[in-house]
């Protein structure tokens, strides 16, 4: 073989072995009417690599790696893919779960005790201090954790330009929660801390983790031929089998993928709303003053004016400050 037939062949072996492994890459991931369904780790591959493309994940989920991480561990507590990388958030290289995600799954355990579960507030205790109670049924103990502004000094979370600063309140009642929650129901709750404490914790010193560039050297490299073993006396060299023509997707194709991808904005919207409207009760529910009430209730006008929440959502968060009002007006 001559110089020149060697520099015109290699282009070629090099752009055969890139396409294979774009084709692995890009394989199709199932979908049905509960949403994205996955079956092995290279649907999950293929999944994650989409959502880090799509640029929809949270912030910390930049790589593939981290999706995989986040979906695989919402799978071990019963969630679905989306809903896993909208409530578990990798901080410090650990998965963790979101405060409201970590009540929610308590509560449809069928473990969980409604009656007894309580959250609340008292001012005078500590600068501020945020009681939780808990209970599993259908004999457990009342498991009650508490979190004061004198705890959060302490940790230095104070000195932080955090929520700690703007909603002292709702952070108090994150750390109280948490804690109760993760002793009663540590089985549920996968043995997972929730975010709200695992960010508030400084970084560990760690290995990172291989970059998608390093997965797709990987991928490429498994999918080469083997180069052949020297000869002591050159061989013909057989000519390479043409490229397969490239099939460009249909209407139909394209459309569907169209559809998905819609289907999947909405999912995420219909999440987003969600967990805002839980906020909003849960503030409503620990809101003291009228003033408080009312500053909630324009809130709630603003995000239905921006479609943060539905109509449905801002009538039951209307009742729940109709709730409030009278509540405070009895005391």
């Amino acid at each position: 073989m001559s110089t020149g037939q060697q520099q015109q062949q290699a282009p070629v072996a090099e752009t055969k072995t890139t396409t294979d492994a774009d084709r692995l890459l890009k394989g199709p991931v199932k979908f049905g009417p509960e949403g994205v369904r996955i079956d092995d780790l290279d649907d999950l591959w293929r999944f994650a690599s989409m959502v880090v493309q799509s640029k929809i994940a949270p912030k910390g989920m930049d790589t593939p790696q981290a999706v995989m991480i986040a979906v695989s561990m919402g799978a071990e507590l019963g969630m679905k893919p989306m809903a896993s990388i909208q409530n578990i958030a990798v901080i410090n290289g650990r998965p963790s779960i979101w405060g409201d995600a970590m009540l929610a799954l308590c509560r449809r355990s069928g473990i969980f005790d409604e009656a007894v579960f309580t959250e609340t507030y008292d001012s005078a205790v500590d600068g501020g201090t945020c009681y939780c109670t808990a209970r599993r049924k259908p004999d457990g103990k009342p498991i009650v954790r508490s979190f004061s502004m004198v705890d959060a000094k302490r940790a230095n979370l104070l000195e932080k330009n955090t929520p700690w600063k703007t909603y002292p309140e709702r952070m108090l009642m994150f750390r109280a929660r948490s804690w109760a929650l993760r002793d009663a129901f540590g089985d549920v709750l996968g043995a997972m801390r929730a975010a709200e404490e695992e960010r508030d914790m400084p970084g560990d010193e760690r290995v990172e983790a291989d970059s998608a560039d390093d997965m797709r050297k990987r991928l490429e490299a498994a999918t080469a031929e083997p180069e052949p073993a020297p000869k002591s006396e050159p061989d013909t060299v057989p000519e390479e089998a043409p490229e397969p023509p490239f099939n460009p997707p249909t209407s139909e194709e394209v459309a569907t993928a169209e559809t998905e991808a819609a289907a999947e904005v909405a999912a995420e919207k219909a999440a987003s709303q969600a967990m805002l409207c839980d906020e909003y009760a849960g503030e409503f529910a620990i809101a003291k003053t009228a003033s408080r009430v009312a500053e909630l209730s324009t809130g709630i006008d603003t995000a239905l004016t921006k479609g943060e929440l539905t109509r449905p959502q801002w009538l039951a968060l209307s009742k729940e400050a109709e709730a409030a009002k009278t509540r405070l007006s009895k005391t």
